[in-house]
């Protein structure tokens, strides 16, 4: 699969996921790459190869309140703790499109494989983070927060691991 066809894919998901949230009042930013890529670009930026949203933790639990059949058939929401705590998510939230028969060369599931379903091993994804409180919870160097030992050192332990 090529990036145009993943970014083409990265649309419906967006349309999706703006049709379910304009039904439902939720409100939600595009932020990351998204953004720039709609600001600066007018569409992705050429070599993005996902789609990300915020909302604040209020919109989010709203969402995650919704029943599944909210979603067309194509798209399946999974929420962080739908699987075992044990293993660590990126962010809260993902919308996959599991309609097409489309199969990403890469896994965005790849730290909790085995452990989702099937289906959604290899299958493209939308981030939805949480802009949650509004609060900063840590500053300084990231050698400082590593030495801290806080949330910081926390999310860059459980995420290191993944890469090389």
């Amino acid at each position: 699969m090529n990036l145009e066809a993943i970014q083409k894919a990265g649309l419906v998901l967006l349309k999706e996921f703006d049709r379910v949230c304009k039904k439902n009042n939720i409100e939600y930013f595009m932020c990351g790459g998204t953004l720039l890529g709609a600001v600066r670009h007018h569409g992705f930026i050429p070599w993005d190869d996902d789609v990300d949203v915020i909302l604040t933790r209020d919109q989010f639990d709203r969402l995650t309140s919704l029943p599944a059949t909210e979603w067309g058939e194509q798209f399946r929401f999974v929420n962080y703790d739908m699987f075992s705590k044990e293993h660590f998510f990126d962010t809260l939230g993902h919308l996959f499109y599991i309609g097409e028969d489309i199969r990403l060369p890469f896994n965005p599931l790849k730290k909790i494989e085995g452990v989702c379903d099937d289906e959604l091993n290899y299958k493209l994804c939308m981030d939805i983070l949480v802009f949650d409180n509004g609060e900063i919870v840590e500053e300084g160097s990231h050698e400082k927060l590593l030495k801290k030992g806080g949330l910081d050192s926390q999310l860059w332990q459980a995420q290191s691991q993944y890469y090389a």
